[in-house]
């Protein structure tokens, strides 16, 4: 390797380093500006995300279960169908909310 060619490779190097640097500093930026989240943050949205979610849906079976006693079973197939599908929405409902109050950059976690 010549001397030219170690002076480019030490160039190039710095010119890494400070881009480097300077990416590193606008990601600490958005983090304070509340931009962005940490990935333990996003891992502690989702989780409670999906518990809200698994509750809501749990829920269904308590509410439709003596709604479709005595029912044939496609009468109880759309009992339940309806029950699933106003949860759901209820769920999008809950999360467009969060969006709107609180926008994305801030916790969507409904209450609990």
């Amino acid at each position: 390797m010549s001397k030219a060619d170690s002076v480019i490779d030490l160039t190039s190097a710095r010119a890494r380093l400070v881009s480097a640097e300077a990416e590193f500093a606008e990601l600490k930026a958005a983090l304070a500006r509340g931009d962005l989240i940490t990935v333990d943050e996003f891992h502690a949205l989702v989780t409670d995300a999906l518990e809200h979610v698994k509750a809501k849906m749990l829920a269904v079976c308590e509410a439709v279960a003596p709604l479709v006693i005595g029912k044939t079973e496609a009468e109880a197939e759309a009992i339940i169908h309806d029950a699933i599908a106003e949860a759901l929405e209820e769920l999008a409902d809950e999360a467009d909310a969060a969006m709107a109050d609180d926008g994305p950059a801030n916790d969507p976690r409904p209450a609990a």
